[in-house]
């Protein structure tokens, strides 16, 4: 009889003590970040007979780091529960429709789930991606706010808002973001990614040395964009000698490089050789017709060297392409304040157009198509 019992206990124990669905939920999840998909499977298949949501949801995971979001929807459709279960499969086939492009399902999944839970980090993180898509600047950057709070250790969401706000040419606040993101856990490729674009905008608030610092010392490996950096930095604390030299050399082996056409045009103009900024700048224009700076900069190169059709021409193309641009900026705006609006957007992707600049020209497409979707009348 005391065997009998000891035995019974015996049993109570180890089943009190065996992992709960939750934790091998948890678990599965681990190993499938850790890139263990082969364990994640396994624990997927034990849950499956007693535990057919979390199997599911554990399923799912895996079919949307395979890459196969459709099949991964599939299996979120068939989660049974009501609470927590639930709340997670809509945020993860709010991840799915993230990858399928579908843009306002992805939106509807991510606001139920803040509805239920406001600080669910991964709720945020994909309306942050669903407006920045749809070009919604500023409902972006309150949900990456709201990731920044929640998980504090990520410097994705700093970088990010970082980029933003130096497209809004907000320079003050993208230096704070990327000096956040530096402090934070980030790849070398990454880290380096960051430290360029916080020395750009250091640069351009007049803080040379700050730049230089930030970059940190030169390397072999230092990209065309980097290397103007440097040299735009010590061009502003004077030593107009070492950036020369440093543009020259790097221009022999990129030599369509646009930051560095950029930057040798002025030097040279900045040092009076009108006759070498003509062809720097002219080829950087070629490279970006809406150079606004180099547009200026040959426009007076050409009063320098007595050519005045020109300097009339690319005067005319200056204001033309300031124009459009005001354009852009007020559509912008517009986008912004409405983040569904397709038929803003249809006139951003035309102004993209006309600027030649076909890239952001599909993206604002994309974002209208969106819309239209979201509204119920895709366009043939």
């Amino acid at each position: 009889m005391v065997l009998a019992v000891a035995g019974g206990v015996a049993g109570y124990f180890a089943w009190w003590r065996s992992p709960s669905p939750n934790e091998r939920l948890r678990t599965g999840r681990a190993a499938l970040a850790a890139g263990d998909t082969a364990t994640a499977a396994r624990i997927a298949e034990s849950l499956a007979k007693r535990h057919p949501d979390h199997s599911l949801l554990l399923r799912a995971d895996i079919q949307l780091r395979k890459g196969d979001p459709e099949f991964a929807l599939l299996l979120l459709n068939q989660v049974q529960d009501e609470g927590t279960l639930r709340r997670e499969s809509v945020s993860l086939a709010g991840q799915c429709l993230l990858q399928l492009q579908n843009l306002p399902e992805a939106e509807r999944a991510f606001l139920f789930v803040l509805s239920e839970q406001p600080d669910q980090v991964d709720g945020h993180r994909g309306l942050a991606a669903v407006y920045y898509d749809q070009g919604a600047l500023l409902k972006c950057l309150h949900h990456l706010g709201e990731v920044a709070r929640l998980d504090p250790a990520d410097a994705r969401p700093h970088r990010m808002m970082g980029l933003i706000h130096a497209d809004l040419e907000d320079r003050p606040q993208a230096v704070e973001c990327y000096r956040a993101a530096l402090g934070r856990a980030l790849s070398p490729g990454a880290a380096g990614e960051v430290r360029v674009e916080l020395a750009e905008q250091l640069v351009k608030l007049g803080q040379p040395a700050a730049a230089l610092e930030a970059l940190g010392p030169a390397a072999v490996a230092d990209t065309p964009r980097q290397i103007a950096v440097r040299a735009e930095a010590d061009w502003s604390l004077g030593k107009s000698a070492d950036a020369t030299r440093t543009l020259d050399a790097t221009l022999a082996t990129h030599p369509d490089a646009l930051p560095l056409l950029q930057l040798r045009g002025r030097l040279y103009a900045d040092a009076g050789e009108w006759d070498k900024a003509a062809p720097i700048l002219e080829r950087a224009i070629k490279a970006d017709s809406t150079d606004m700076p180099s547009l200026h900069q040959l426009g007076m190169v050409y009063d320098r060297l007595k050519r005045p059709a020109d300097a009339d021409r690319v005067r005319k193309q200056h204001e033309a392409t300031m124009e459009a641009l005001t354009t852009l900026t007020l559509l912008n705006r517009e986008a912004d304040a409405r983040p569904w609006d397709a038929a803003v957007r249809i006139k951003l992707a035309e102004a993209c157009d006309r600027l030649g600049k076909p890239q952001l020209a599909a993206m604002w497409r994309r974002a209208a198509q969106a819309s239209n979707a979201r509204a119920g009348s895709i366009p043939r």
